[in-house]
Formats: C-alpha cells, structure tokens, sequence
C-alpha cells in the first residue's frame, strides 16, 4: 500500500486528502484523470511510438520483422515483441 493523494491541487497540504492506494489503484486513478503515464497500455502511454493500428499490420503481415521495424522507426526487437503478444497484449 502506498499513501497517495486524492486532489489535484499541487499545492495542497491537507492531510485529509491522503489516501492508502495499491500503486496499481493509484496508476488506474492517474489514468481516469488524464495524467500522462509511462506504464499505460497502447497508445494511451505517452512513450508510444506504434498505434493499435500498427500491431495489428505487424502480427498479420508476413513481412521479415526487420523490414517491419525499418518501415514503421522501431527495432526489430519491438516487432518481434508485438508478434509474440508480449506487448500490446490487449490488441486482438
């Protein structure tokens, strides 16, 4: 458990707007509000270079993973990721 804060005030001090939070209920909360998260998933992570678009090009093309990588400006180890579901999960 983590103790998190419930407003989003920065410059709020009141105590009684903490919280205790999972980090996962504290992320899914960030998320809810709109806040630029790293470990979002897909195209809601402000990192994202591919869109759900993208994963679904690579997994039904029959394309070598570097030509792939070279076409859409990742690695080819981004591509192999995507093709395995280790990433991008969620994309059916």
């Amino acid at each position: 458990m983590k103790v998190t804060h419930r407003c989003d005030v920065p410059a709020c001090a009141n105590p009684r707007h903490l919280v205790l939070r999972t980090q996962r209920g504290n992320m899914m909360d960030g998320l809810e509000r709109g806040r630029p998260i790293i470990c979002a998933p897909g195209e809601k992570n402000f990192a994202a270079r591919l869109t759900e678009a993208d994963i679904r090009l690579i997994r039904a093309s029959a394309m070598r993973s570097g030509d792939l990588a070279s076409r859409l400006g990742v690695s080819r180890a981004t591509i192999d990721a995507a093709r395995r579901r280790i990433t991008w999960r969620h994309v059916e």
